[in-house]
């Protein structure tokens, strides 16, 4: 931006001194004045919609073992998180009596003459209390407290989160197995792993994702997606009662998988209060000044010469009509106050607000607005965005979401002395 309009004030100051000196002969003029509202537009294509998927990616930046996976052929943009909890292979042996013993890769033996009935060790055995198989450990956590750091106030709406689990598909052990798992502290009801089905997502090492729903099985769970961590434990035990036979206990291997089917669909957690969005840092670079200035006292004749400024950013799809789009600075406060009730920051905060319509973003900077940008109290002038939202806004992020053209309309004005 400053490179094209740097170029259009250079050249129109030299054609009209070169017009002014052929024109004026014997008397040159002791200064110009450059006025006027120049237009600059150029198409240009932009993935915005990868702006807004690097942000979740960013917001499950600490899960090294999870895979984000993009969704195709869906309407909405969608992702699938997939994350292997568990997967251990298993033998089988029996004691001197008889009894099973099961090992684990990483794990204890399990001895099951220590809690079955001793009576036959080749007919049925009852179990006599629960037994694990996999206890509770430290909770995995999904951080998705990150996301509140751009989602402010939203969550998404239709989240579906599943289990799926897998195992030898002759192993008869496997079908009687329960899993309970605890979601934030709070235990889901128990589901039986036989009732679910011996069914694999089917996601690992998938780049893409070609269907239009969740893969199909599994057991779901309510997990919430609400810019809050999510702490995700488990266990795996027999239930008191069930029925086992040495012919139950083959080798084999446990698969538990955790899959979230995600639209990125926003509602406003309380639709009340509203919500916003913030972009990221990094539109502009952060902590230079965006017209060019040194120091807060510099004078920078970018800034000296535009009186106003309006960006137009049209879109194929604007999902954000209605909305509030927020300009403001980045600059970090290091002008701090302290007195016996704390610190405070003494930094003007600056903001230009305009109603987003149509099918683009569009936002015009006054020449009051710029008169405050260019004081010494918004140096470094580092702008960002933010989009807020009223009350029981809805967003849906269109798997297509591309830019289709900038438009600059400068008013300038600058007096060259000659």
């Amino acid at each position: 931006m400053k490179k094209h309009l740097g170029l259009l004030i250079l050249l129109t100051a030299v054609l009209l001194l070169f017009f002014a000196c052929d024109f004026f002969e014997e008397r040159i003029p002791t200064a110009i004045r450059v006025k006027g509202s120049p237009e600059l537009r150029f198409g240009v294509t932009m993935d915005f919609g990868k702006l807004f998927t690097d942000m979740l990616e960013e917001g499950f930046n600490d899960m090294a073992e999870m895979d984000i996976i993009p969704c195709v052929n869906t309407e909405a943009q969608t992702f699938l998180i997939y994350m292997e909890l568990f997967n251990v292979a298993f033998t089988t042996s029996f004691d001197d009596d008889g009894n099973p013993i099961i090992s684990m890769d990483g794990m204890d033996d399990i001895l099951f003459g220590d809690w079955m009935d001793q009576v036959d060790p080749d007919g049925v055995h009852t179990l006599e209390e629960e037994k694990d198989i996999v206890e509770f450990e430290d909770p995995l956590v999904v951080p998705l407290s990150s996301l509140g750091d751009y989602l402010d106030g939203f969550k998404f709406k239709e989240p579906q989160t599943k289990l799926f689990f897998t195992g030898s598909a002759d192993n008869e052990i496997f079908d009687k197995l329960v899993i309970e798992v605890l979601i934030n502290g709070e235990l889901s009801p128990p589901a039986q792993i036989g009732d679910v089905g011996n069914l694999s997502s089917g996601l690992k090492g998938l780049e893409e994702y070609v269907g239009t729903t969740s893969p199909a099985g599994g057991v779901e769970k309510d997990i919430p997606f609400d810019g809050n961590d999510v702490e995700v434990s488990f266990r795996l035990y027999f239930p008191e009662g069930t029925q086992l036979t040495s012919d139950d206990f083959t080798d084999g291997v446990i698969v538990i998988e955790l899959v979230v089917w995600l639209p990125l669909i926003l509602i406003p957690i309380d639709p009340q209060a509203g919500a916003q969005i913030t972009f990221p840092a990094g539109i502009f670079d952060a902590g230079k000044d965006l017209f060019g200035r040194s120091g807060p006292n510099d004078d920078s004749m970018m800034a000296d010469v535009i009186k106003s400024l309006y960006l137009e950013i049209g879109f194929n799809v604007n999902p954000f009509k209605g909305a509030d789009l927020v300009v403001y600075n980045m600059y970090t406060c290091d002008k701090i106050e302290c007195q016996e009730d704390g610190c405070v920051c003494v930094w003007e905060e600056f903001e230009i607000i305009n109603k987003l319509a149509g099918d683009a973003f569009s936002f015009r900077i006054t020449e009051s607005d710029m008169a405050k940008i260019n004081s010494p109290e918004q140096w470094p002038f580092t702008p960002n965005f933010k989009l807020r939202f009223g009350s029981n806004a809805e967003v849906v992020f269109p798997r297509e979401f591309k830019t289709r053209e900038f438009a600059f309309l400068v008013q300038i004005d600058y007096t060259m002395q000659l």
